[in-house]
């Protein structure tokens, strides 16, 4: 995969990813940046906690938004390991997410089932 690709790929996560947050939490990100390496996605949300969520940590409801935040994290990896699959065109053997309450900051690994290097272009 050229580097115009990972580019390419690495856009189209991105845009798809936001909107699917934006469905999923009714929330848009404020930015989502991802990076490919051969095997390996790396995706951060900025602004990446619902507007609830944000309520209850301002009322200091910090451990009730760590259990929101672990099942939604739980409902959102499947839906999330299906749709890299589905842009990237390659397996996905684990997905996991963090979550930096205090900034926002989402961040979500997928390990790839194989490098992006051996999957054939059309």
């Amino acid at each position: 995969m050229t580097g115009a690709r990972y580019q390419q790929l690495e856009l189209s996560l991105a845009e798809q990813i936001q909107a699917f947050y934006a469905t999923q939490l009714e929330r848009q990100p404020r930015q989502v940046t991802c990076r490919v390496f051969a095997n390996k996605l790396v995706i951060f949300l900025e602004d990446g906690l619902s507007y609830p969520e944000q309520l209850l940590l301002t009322a200091g409801r910090v451990e009730l938004v760590q259990q929101i935040r672990a099942g939604l994290s739980a409902i959102l990896q499947p839906k999330l390991q299906s749709l890299i699959e589905q842009i990237s065109k390659v397996g996905v053997a684990e997905v996991l997410m963090t979550t930096q309450l205090e900034t926002g900051l989402v961040s979500i690994s997928a390990i790839l089932a194989q490098p992006l290097e051996q999957v054939e272009q059309p």
